[in-house]
């Protein structure tokens, strides 16, 4: 492992930076996902319910939600808690959901809470949240604020679709203001605690932790259910979207609402809102394993954070049981295309069609079809292939990862040291004498290229990735 020079550091930092500048959305193909454009809203809950995406709806039933949808185009909210300056795979299934009601022609709000956040959803958590400093928090809502930017307009421009761009929102500029009488009085007098204390989140915290909760995290469902109240108000949200660990949170906004407005009817006159709550699964492996862990870690859609190599690799090796139903839930592919690879899967799986598919597909959304590139290139590195110059620092230690590494001084590089002086340098080889027996043997290689002669020296030629870092030996 050849450290950059301190130059060439620099032209690539800036680089980037031109590039970061300079990027567009709807820079991505997605050319499976173009298929759903131009579909009616009244297909919108059959499609959510045929790919598994809809897990409950507060709905009665779900002809009175696709009742509403189809009557106009609705405005639809998601929120965001910035907990992390990236999201992770886990996060993508319920925008796959708000992505679909923007293909059906509706309109995808996203909050980030920027206010929630400070306080902690205890949702899904058997003790309390490690609270977060303000800087930490503001620092995650602008980077996740760019990230779900990029990719909901891709999505949106792959998909035609110019009527419908998202809006985003941060509940910090609505609660930052608002003083905690104010709170109490407008919003507060509308909650019964006996109905807060039977939500899952608070009452598995008070049975089954030794802690319990704490009246922070205790009030998180108000906040949320007052940003519900908030954005239909502001935005005209009418259906709220999360995971189905957020049901509780979901109803209480839902309730709050109801409660809201049947004042204001007999004060007003007003006639009572409609609004809906929909959830997704969280989902599970066939093993049982969360989905979006690989080896205990999350794998991110930042590819700063999970190389395009690394997101491919994880879904490449999806269980056979569980990638149908991946493909439904994390592409756009056409039910009918992805009921011809279940079939093809079926009849010859070790072909893996199927997990090429679905990787394929999810890589291309979330870093176009260069990401797809780089990480085939990445892949056939591990089988002999040629080090492509487009390869980053990312793409060669994600492949390489666990590999023994060393750090070589630049200078000694431009020495031209002979390669069996640097084979046991680097560590590759114990001895000069062993070295010469690999050369002989055919054994040792430079870059994927055998070394035929014990007289080649190392030079900056010999230099592999984007910023001609590495030899790999």
């Amino acid at each position: 492992l050849i450290p950059r020079r301190q130059e060439r550091e620099k032209e690539r930092l800036h680089a980037m930076l031109r590039r970061w500048l300079s990027t567009t959305v709807g820079r991505r193909g997605a050319s499976s996902a173009a298929a759903a454009a131009g579909r009616s809203s009244s297909e919108l809950v059959n499609e959510l319910t045929a790919r598994g995406l809809l897990h409950a709806t507060t709905a009665k039933d779900t002809a009175t939600l696709q009742s509403h949808l189809s009557a106009k185009p609705r405005s639809v909210y998601l929120g965001v808690d910035p907990t992390a300056d990236a999201l992770h795979l886990g996060n993508l299934l319920p925008l796959m959901a708000l992505m679909h009601f923007q293909i059906h022609g509706h309109r995808p709000v996203v909050l980030i809470g920027g206010a929630t956040g400070m306080i902690g959803d205890p949702s899904g958590r058997d003790s309390e949240r490690k609270l977060m400093a303000a800087s930490d928090i503001e620092r995650n809502v602008q980077r996740l604020r760019v990230a779900l930017e990029k990719l909901l307009a891709d999505i949106k421009n792959n998909n035609n679709n110019n009527n419908n761009g998202v809006t985003f929102v941060n509940n910090f500029d609505w609660y930052s203001p608002m003083s905690v009488v104010d709170f109490l009085r407008d919003v507060g007098k509308h909650f019964r605690v006996s109905s807060m204390l039977a939500k899952d989140s608070v009452r598995s915290r008070m049975q089954d932790s030794d802690e319990g909760i704490s009246f922070t995290e205790f009030a998180y469902q108000t906040l949320q259910a007052h940003d519900f109240w908030h954005l239909l108000q502001r935005e005209q949200c009418t259906v709220q979207l999360g995971g189905s660990d957020q049901w509780g949170n979901i109803t209480a906004g839902c309730d709050l609402i109801h409660k809201r407005t049947n004042a204001q009817e007999r004060d007003d006159g007003v006639v009572k809102q409609s609004v809906f709550g929909v959830t997704v699964p969280l989902l599970t492996t066939a093993q049982g394993a969360k989905f979006g862990k690989s080896a205990g870690n999350a794998v991110w859609l930042d590819a700063d954070k999970t190389s395009p190599y690394e997101l491919y690799q994880y879904l490449l090796q999806t269980d056979d049981r569980d990638v149908v139903r991946m493909l439904k839930l994390f592409t756009f592919l056409p039910l009918d295309e992805i009921a011809q690879l279940e079939q093809a899967h079926g009849a010859a799986p070790e072909k893996r069609d199927a997990h090429r598919a679905l990787a394929e597909q999810v890589t291309r959304m979330l870093h176009g079809q260069e990401g797809v590139d780089r990480a085939l290139r990445s892949s056939q590195l591990l089988f002999g292939g040629k080090f492509d110059a487009s390869l980053t620092e990312a793409d060669i230690v994600s492949v390489f990862d666990g590999v023994p590494q060393s750090e070589v001084p630049y200078m000694e590089v431009l020495d031209a040291p002979n390669i069996v002086d640097f084979a046991v340098e680097c560590g590759a080889v114990k001895s000069k004498s062993e070295a010469r027996r690999l050369i002989k043997a055919g054994g040792l290689y430079i870059n994927n290229e055998r070394v035929a002669d014990a007289g080649v020296n190392i030079s900056p030629e010999h230099l592999v990735g984007s910023d001609e870092s590495f030899i790999v030996l």
